[in-house]
């Protein structure tokens, strides 16, 4: 009995600890970028759990989220880039890591045109105008790519476009490159070919990831409520696991997108388990080791005069840790251990 009443009052105070923390909490995410919290979004679902409004906010860009989150116009993004979190830290803004959003290395890229010619010969590369969110992810892959095969950046003609604009405009014939993610990578794949596929061997970064940011300020003063946070946020995703067809419907609606193409973003897109986003390779050391590669790159491809320090201390595990003790709480009081005599 005593092992049932504990159980309950822990779970209990998952859900009453945050409502004393704050009256609001503002949440940024992208559009067109289908993720299993958005069905939370639908559903009221997080709203429910921290006891408090919670209000949602789009961004057409990771540089324009992370401005938000300076300026104080988001309290939590709900999925930041790794080059968008690396300016931020540059521009010495008072950031935090407390979760790995989604693994999506295998959903995003740069395609060239057929009619360039770079199959038979990458050096046609040069001299191409390729269109692109410039300062993403996508940027520094591309980045890495021409210089493995050869070809000198300084003749590319880059131009500054959303995903949406860049596959546009490659789809006209305006420009010969174009990159983005999700389903626009999708887009642009059908039409064209995978710069990554011309390489001897792959060069991509570890991993391409967004995460789960905020501020340390924040963190600090509604340290439960951030748990809380993350704690539906994995339990959505948990959910999404078992039963995905029962929220396909309301991602996709939230996402702006299609169903076949939210499915088609979704199976291209990885959801680290808990144990896993814990460990060395995310939220340890792989992270900040990651996001020091990627400055480490930009420096010497001289677009950053130098790497920001402290990167490695960027991630903290310990709001994840909370939330797991909430969800462990959660479930040892709807599933009590039996009672000794």
């Amino acid at each position: 009995m005593k092992q049932f009443i504990r159980s309950l009052l822990l779970a209990l105070s998952a859900v009453l600890l945050p409502v004393m923390a704050q009256s609001a909490v503002t949440v940024g995410y992208f559009r067109e970028w289908p993720l299993p919290s958005l069905y939370g979004k639908s559903t009221g679902a997080f709203a429910e759990a921290l006891g408090t409004d919670v209000n949602w906010r789009a961004y057409p860009s990771g540089a324009k989220m992370r401005a938000a989150l300076a300026n104080g116009d988001i309290d939590i993004a709900l999925s930041l880039g790794t080059v968008p979190v690396l300016l931020a830290k540059l521009a010495g803004q008072d950031i935090r890591i407390v979760d790995i959003a989604v693994d999506y290395s295998r959903n995003q890229g740069c395609v060239v045109r057929p009619d360039v010619g770079a199959g038979a010969d990458p050096k046609a590369l040069e001299g191409v105008r390729a269109a692109l969110p410039m300062g993403t992810i996508v940027h520094y892959g591309l980045l890495q790519q021409l210089a493995k095969l050869g070809v000198n950046a300084a003749t590319i003609e880059f131009r500054d476009m959303s995903p949406l604009r860049a596959a546009t405009a490659f789809e006209a014939g305006k420009t010969g490159i174009a990159c983005g993610w999700g389903a626009i990578f999708q887009r642009l794949a059908g039409r064209g070919t995978d710069i990554a596929s011309l390489l001897p061997a792959p060069v991509t970064p570890p991993y391409v990831f967004d995460s789960i940011v905020t501020t340390d300020s924040f963190a600090s003063k509604n340290s439960d409520l951030l748990a809380q946070f993350l704690k539906t946020r994995t339990d959505l995703v948990g959910q999404f696991r078992e039963t995905p067809e029962t929220m396909l419907a309301a991602i996709a609606q939230e996402s702006g997108l299609t169903e076949s193409a939210t499915k088609a973003t979704l199976q291209g897109f990885r959801f680290p388990p808990v144990a896993e986003r814990l460990g060395q390779d995310w939220l340890g050391k792989g992270t900040g080791a990651v996001l020091a590669a990627l400055a480490q790159f930009f420096v010497e491809q001289g677009t950053l005069e130098k790497a920001p320090d402290g990167l490695e201390s960027l991630p903290n595990a310990q709001y994840l840790q909370r939330a797991e003790s909430l969800r462990a709480a959660a479930q040892n009081a709807q599933n009590p251990a039996p009672a000794t005599q």
